[in-house]
């Protein structure tokens, strides 16, 4: 087996201090934005299941929201504003439309804002 030159070696320092950034800067960002999106997916599937089942079909917009308040303490979100839920009936059919945003502190004062806008059904 020939010999290497010596700058075919492997990774430096500098290379795996950079990684190591790197890596530890996309962990950050995934800690701090995976909580909103499975928070959302949690809301969209209650407001789905209500209205699969056809039981939103019969509800007021203050009987509705009551009752995703009460989901919604089940599955620990507690800091949702149900204002951002509406309630709106098409042809005696329930269509939920949810549009909201969450912003994060990602590092210092650099934030991240996460809109979300789901209409159930689509």
């Amino acid at each position: 087996m020939p010999n290497l030159p010596a700058t075919q070696r492997g990774v430096s320092k500098l290379g795996v201090l950079i990684l190591f950034i790197c890596l530890a800067g996309m962990l950050t960002v995934s800690l701090k934005l995976l909580p909103l999106y499975i928070n959302h997916n949690l809301i969209v599937n209650l407001a789905t299941a209500m209205v699969d089942s056809n039981e939103a079909d019969n509800l007021s917009q203050a009987e509705f929201r009551q009752r995703m308040g009460s989901g919604l303490r089940i599955n620990n979100i507690l800091n949702f504003d149900l204002n951002k839920i509406k309630l709106t009936k098409s042809s005696g059919k329930a269509v939920i439309n949810i549009a909201y945003e969450n912003r994060v502190s990602l590092i210092a004062n650099i934030d991240v804002v996460v809109i979300f806008d789901s209409q159930i059904p689509q």
